[in-house]
């Protein structure tokens, strides 16, 4: 399912599209996964940023569309300022699949932030990511892309 499919939901009695889409640096993680980080120090809460294989959201990138696009309430206040733009987060997927730290490393208004980390905060576990066949932390990057229709 592609973003631009999602049909549109009602909040409020407020009718409005909420677009998901996938930057370019999360399309970079994806060719990333057949690259590995060459060298495991084995320290405890390690975290990486390349690995073997991408953590994965259950059910792949599609499913995780669908779930955002399910589950993000446009805020009342930004949509009556008419506010859009792409809020980006950033979090860690540890070895068992759990997200932590989760941060905004942009935002474009305080209540869409703080839904888009409510909606991540939300999620069912994730399959790790995997480095030299050992399930490892990794750094995530996602951007969610507000869009009024």
């Amino acid at each position: 399912m592609h973003p631009s499919n999602l049909s549109p939901s009602t909040h409020t009695g407020v009718s409005f599209r909420l677009m998901v889409q996938v930057l370019l640096f999360f399309l970079m993680q994806i060719f990333l996964t057949d690259q590995a980080y060459s060298q495991t120090t084995g320290e405890p809460n390690q975290v990486y940023s390349f690995v073997d294989q991408v953590a994965e959201f259950p059910g792949g990138q599609e499913a995780m569309i669908h779930y955002l696009a399910s589950n993000i309430h446009y805020p009342t206040e930004a949509r009556n300022k008419k506010i859009e733009g792409t809020v980006v987060l950033t979090f860690i997927v540890t070895e068992t699949g759990k997200i932590r730290d989760i941060q905004v490393s942009r935002g474009i208004e305080k209540s869409c932030d703080e839904e888009a980390i409510r909606v991540v905060r939300s999620m069912p576990d994730w399959m790790p990511g995997v480095l030299n066949g050992k399930k490892v932390a990794m750094q995530y990057t996602l951007p969610i892309k507000y869009k009024l229709s």
